[in-house]
């Protein structure tokens, strides 16, 4: 039996997503038990602090030289992954090549995200993943029941425009060419979070409508791709924008 378009979406995406955001659920409760036991997580040590709310907030030692090691070995090898994802899709998805590759990918992603969880405060960090999952439940639902063609060309501009607009505003704030005010980040952050959101709505919808000719694996690699990219940016912003309250 011919296995679906979506089925081959689902089998190469859901084990990554299950990764990416399974890592940092275990660093979360980790950190939270470490923090009375005395114990290490991933060589990181804890110590017990509560955030404005009086509810329980796991603080890093950052008296730990190792601590600051973790996070720019960690970025660094997210980074170098990141690139050789892109070009492996770019030249046509290997899935051979590009599984463990994505794989690996997703575990040094889970560890940033839960260190920056745990950077920030854990519970924004729980609010972020509970709206995500909400997000991706409509992505999923409004392709199926709106006659909206979200794959047409009008909504693609759109997109590429948020797009530019996102990309011109982050090199501003990665190279501080502007002095950003905290309305700044804020205004920046909530354009990421609605631009990947529009971006899952589009991707869902090309592989809602893909034809028979598209069943492949190859082509599966491609939208398995860009959905986590999605997922991934999304996740990011949503972070941000919790973390400034």
């Amino acid at each position: 039996m011919e296995t679906s378009l979506i089925a081959k979406v689902l089998i190469l995406l859901l084990p990554q997503i299950t990764i990416f955001l399974g890592v940092p659920i275990y660093m979360v409760l980790a950190a939270r038990k470490a923090v009375f036991s005395g114990e290490s997580v991933f060589g990181l040590r804890f110590r017990e602090a509560y955030n404005l709310n009086r509810k329980l907030d796991v603080a890093i030692d950052w008296d730990d030289e190792f601590t600051w090691r973790s996070f720019a070995n960690v970025y660094v090898l997210l980074l170098i992954f990141l690139v050789i994802n892109s070009v492996n899709h770019l030249l046509g998805a290997n899935l051979l090549f590009s599984i463990p590759v994505m794989t690996f990918t997703s575990l040094l992603l889970g560890i940033w995200i839960g260190l920056m969880i745990l950077w920030l405060d854990e519970n924004t960090g729980v609010s972020a993943l509970i709206t995500l999952f909400i997000i991706l439940f409509c992505a999923i639902l409004t392709p199926l029941f709106s006659e909206f063609d979200f794959t047409t060309g009008y909504f693609a501009q759109f997109l590429s425009i948020c797009l530019l607009l996102l990309l011109i505003l982050e090199i501003f704030r990665a190279f501080k060419i502007i002095e950003f005010s905290r309305t700044g980040h804020r205004f920046t952050a909530y354009l990421g979070a609605i631009t990947f959101s529009l971006f899952l709505l589009y991707d869902m919808d090309l592989l809602l409508s893909a034809d028979a000719s598209q069943n492949n694996w190859s082509a599966a690699s491609q939208i398995a791709y860009y959905l986590y990219l999605d997922i991934v940016n999304l996740l990011l912003y949503l972070l941000e924008i919790f973390a400034e309250g």
